[in-house]
Formats: C-alpha cells, sequence, structure tokens
C-alpha cells in the first residue's frame, strides 16, 4: 500500500470531520478517501463510455386498441400465448 499526503482546506476538513463523527461505525478519514476516490474512478469510467444516469423515472402508457394494440395492457396473456406448445 502506498501512502499519500493529501491536504485539504479548513472548510472541508471541517466537514469531514463531521461527516466521521455522526457515522455508528467508527471509519477513518484514510478508509473514506479510498471508498470516496473508487467512487468518483467508476463514476468517470462510466462517463467515458456515455453512460448517463436516468433524470426521471421511467412512465409508460398502456395503449388500448383492436387487435393486438393492447399489448402493453394485456402483456401476460400475450406471453402465456406465445409461450404454449
Amino acid at each position: 500500500m502506498t501512502r499519500v499526503t493529501v491536504t485539504f482546506p479548513d472548510d472541508l476538513k471541517a466537514q469531514l470531520d463531521a461527516y466521521l463523527a455522526q457515522q455508528k461505525t467508527p471509519l477513518s478519514l484514510s478508509a473514506l478517501v479510498q471508498v470516496a476516490l473508487c467512487d468518483y474512478l467508476k463514476n468517470e469510467a462510466l462517463r467515458k463510455r456515455g453512460y448517463r444516469p436516468a433524470k426521471g423515472s421511467l412512465n409508460i402508457i398502456p395503449v388500448a386498441g383492436p387487435d393486438e394494440q393492447d399489448v402493453s395492457i394485456n402483456h401476460d396473456a400475450y406471453l402465456a400465448t406465445a409461450t404454449e406448445t
């Protein structure tokens, strides 16, 4: 393992100390920084691959109509019919 010296601004150090003090399970500053850096690097790798998190929930609106236009409503029935042998 490599040892690294990191300098934090006073306000960030105060926020980190407050966060660590609120944790039920003791967590070292070193462990917190390691987790944060791993998370940052994973997010950067995803971002470089074009990943963008959803901005909202998926809202599917059922379609009703003649013939097979009601698949979004009766999908289970269509699936059961399609898998019958």
